[in-house]
């Protein structure tokens, strides 16, 4: 079973009159087709939603306490739609704080690392020690 992929992605970069980082990323999946080969029926086309979003502020946290010990929790359940919200927090001086969180469509390991790829390419010096 031979399966092809083609993403398509939306990045902003943060501006005066907008200081959030967000990323939109829908990856399509044609799952037993051969490369150029229409599919038989819709239901043989999946899209996976990928959406992350950090403010600058959230980034100076990261940069300033996410280097020893980082924490991803995640909510379900919490709306009408089946999509699953992952927040990453980092111990400041004062409490956990959420420095980034992200939406995905399905909760595989390829899309949570292509999640945490995008925070990390927007936090080059994040080199955090430990997950919790």
């Amino acid at each position: 079973m031979k399966t092809s992929k083609k993403t398509t992605s939306q990045t902003a970069k943060p501006s005066s009159t907008c200081p959030a980082l967000h990323t939109l990323s829908f990856q399509t999946s044609q799952s037993g087709q051969q490369p150029g080969q229409q599919p038989k029926s819709d239901m043989e086309i999946r899209q996976n939603l990928l959406y992350v979003h950090q403010e600058k502020w959230q980034q100076d946290l990261l940069d300033r306490y996410g280097n020893i010990i980082s924490l991803i929790d995640a909510t379900y359940k919490t709306t009408k739609y089946d999509l699953a919200l992952f927040f990453v927090c980092v111990k400041t001086n004062v409490n956990y704080m959420v420095v980034s969180d992200f939406i995905v469509q399905t909760e595989t390991i390829d899309q949570l690392s292509e999640a945490l790829s995008v925070l990390k390419s927007w936090n080059p010096g994040w080199r955090r020690s430990y997950w919790m």
